[in-house]
């Protein structure tokens, strides 16, 4: 009991420090205004000339096909003819004249799929736009989306499952729909998070003119003049420069942040949390211990734990276990006697070998991510690595 009253006031403390940080990491290079500017960008074949290693990795991650038009002849490939049964109700794809269009059994006709968000890596999700009564676009995510291994599925988010209803449905007798239709200031966020310049006309975004995928310009600001100075002039942006909390947040601008969320929504059992990696990033107790001044100067191994920290922004995430138990041993060393914990003999599930008084239930060998970061289902048939680090109640 004391051990998890301590550990509900410690998550409380990290709830309210979260809260307590300043705004300003909503920097202005996400901003729409910022992203409306599209004449100084540098095209990312510029930067290849001198980061040639960076860029040809860059060429597979997933932030580099973030979103791609409904015509995309990969995208036809991947969903025409793809079809399955949500909400008592048949959703398929198929193409017709170049185009790809949905269809859903209880509506009369099919709406043709214009932009297709997400890599692939975890879902693919089409939708459609039309305008409003002011002629400002507005997007609708269809109900069904490509998950990765191949077969449709419900989108991520509209909480559509097998014998419910379609998102609009939340009043019975309502009809069904195609999806979810986004007002205006939403379609410019989604649209925000999956592209690198979002011109605007008459305050409305121009989707015909907007720089698809995240690339160079997107986290590095300045990285015009960067180039055209010959790599004299620095980025106006240095990571290196930000804290780790700056840091995660900055890719929280899109991947999620802990302070958009509410104290009761921070909770270890709310499953949907383990979409936003660095929600939970920002609630586990390594970050939260790297971040104090005992830790970050006392030692330089504990300077630094953010996103970055295990993962190489510019490559797909590594799957090999060893990656990031090279990156825990660093402070749960058990073999050098380390900082954060001491190797000893101890009693767990593999006796003879080596422990930590940091973890007494598996050797040197084992998968630190496994129990400690292990895969979830997020309530909606995807399974993301939970980036709250922590022991996971089996």
């Amino acid at each position: 009991m004391k051990r998890r009253l301590q550990y509900i006031a410690a998550v409380f403390l990290v709830a309210m420090s979260i809260y307590g940080i300043d705004r300003w990491i909503r920097n202005d290079a996400d901003s729409p205004s910022t992203l409306a500017s599209t004449a100084t960008r540098v095209r990312p074949s510029t930067c290849f000339e001198c980061h040639n290693d960076i860029a040809t990795k860059y060429a597979a991650a997933p932030h580099n096909s973030t979103l791609r038009r409904g015509d995309d002849p990969e995208v036809i490939a991947a969903l025409a003819g793809k079809s399955a049964i949500l909400n008592d109700h048949r959703h398929s794809f198929v193409e017709r004249g170049g185009q790809l269009f949905a269809g859903h059994s209880a509506m009369p006709t099919d709406r043709r799929v214009d932009w297709v968000f997400g890599s692939g890596h975890h879902a693919m999700t089409p939708v459609a736009i039309d305008v409003d009564p002011d002629g400002h676009p507005r997007l609708t995510q269809f109900n069904a989306s490509l998950l990765a291994d191949g077969e449709l599925g419900a989108t991520p988010g509209l909480g559509v499952t097998v014998g419910q209803r379609d998102p609009a449905q939340t009043i019975a007798g309502l009809p069904p729909t195609h999806g979810k239709i986004s007002d205006p200031a939403e379609t410019r966020r989604c649209f925000g998070c999956h592209v690198s310049g979002l011109p605007q006309i008459d305050g409305r975004i121009d989707l015909n003119n907007l720089i698809a995928n995240i690339d160079c310009n997107r986290c590095h600001p300045g990285a015009t003049a960067h180039a055209q100075s010959g790599g004299v002039a620095g980025l106006t942006l240095d990571w290196a420069n930000l804290t780790p909390l700056e840091a995660i947040n900055r890719c929280g601008e899109c991947h999620r942040r802990a302070d958009e969320f509410t104290p009761d929504e921070l909770g270890p059992d709310v499953l949907h949390l383990v979409r936003f990696a660095p929600v939970g990033m920002a609630m586990s107790r390594c970050f939260v211990r790297s971040q104090t001044t005992e830790m970050a100067t006392s030692d330089p191994r504990f300077a630094r734990f953010d996103c970055v920290t295990c993962h190489d922004p510019h490559a797909p995430a590594s799957t090999n276990a060893a990656h990031y138990n090279k990156t825990c041993f660093a402070c749960h060393d058990f073999g050098k006697g380390g900082k954060a914990s001491v190797a000893l003999q101890g009693p767990g599930p593999h006796p003879g070998q080596r422990m930590t008084s940091g973890c007494t239930a598996a050797g040197a060998e084992s998968s630190c991510v496994s129990c400690h970061m292990p895969k979830k289902e997020s309530g909606e048939g995807l399974f993301f690595t939970d980036h709250w680090i922590r022991v996971h109640r089996r």
